[in-house]
């Protein structure tokens, strides 16, 4: 319980910092747009179709949910491996290709910052977000296989990280390198 409420804290902290550092940049424009004459931007109603959306899409992501668990259970026995095994790669895959689809479409039109802001985002929600609510609801076992393999390979990729942040830039042989991790 002590890991999950820390979890919570640290994610809360940084959605904190978050909207903070959005507020900044929306009073900056504003006052840029009243410094050239563009007067105050206008706030925008959301469209109550977008609740219902949003209310059917949590509705939808539970439904779908409890298939994704079944089918690993399922499918980890009738191949003969662990659902951890599974989980680490074809539901992280899974779980990963929209990010991957925001991140490749934000790069191809030169927004390496909404590509950076996605992939950290993600990482940041699932490590402290998810790991948290899911801990307050029991506890989590972490099994051999994932301390074994997985998170050295994390550890390694996350150093690559820091490479590429030191540099301020990605190489080709960097990112094959991301990939094959």
């Amino acid at each position: 319980l002590a890991e999950a409420l820390l979890c919570l804290a640290l994610f809360l902290v940084y959605l904190l910092y978050a909207i903070s550092v959005e507020r900044v940049a929306d009073e900056a424009m504003a006052r840029s747009l009243e410094a050239g004459g563009g007067g105050h931007p206008t706030k925008r109603r959301l469209d109550p179709k977008v609740y219902l959306k949003l209310v059917l899409s949590v509705f939808f992501l539970y439904i779908g949910a409890n298939y994704t668990i079944v089918s690993v259970v399922k499918l980890s026995e009738m191949v003969g491996i662990g659902t951890e095994i599974i989980a680490a790669t074809a539901v992280a895959l899974g779980t990963s290709l929209p990010e991957l689809v925001v991140s490749v479409k934000a790069a191809a039109m030169n927004k390496p910052e909404l590509a950076i802001g996605n992939i950290l985002g993600s990482n940041i929600f699932n490590a402290l977000g998810i790991m948290g609510v899911s801990a307050l609801f029991g506890t989590l076992v972490i099994p051999e296989t994932i301390t074994g393999f997985v998170m050295p390979m994390m550890v390694v990729a996350t150093l690559l990280y820091f490479v590429v942040i030191w540099e301020k830039e990605m190489t080709l042989w960097e990112g094959w390198m991301m990939v094959i991790f």
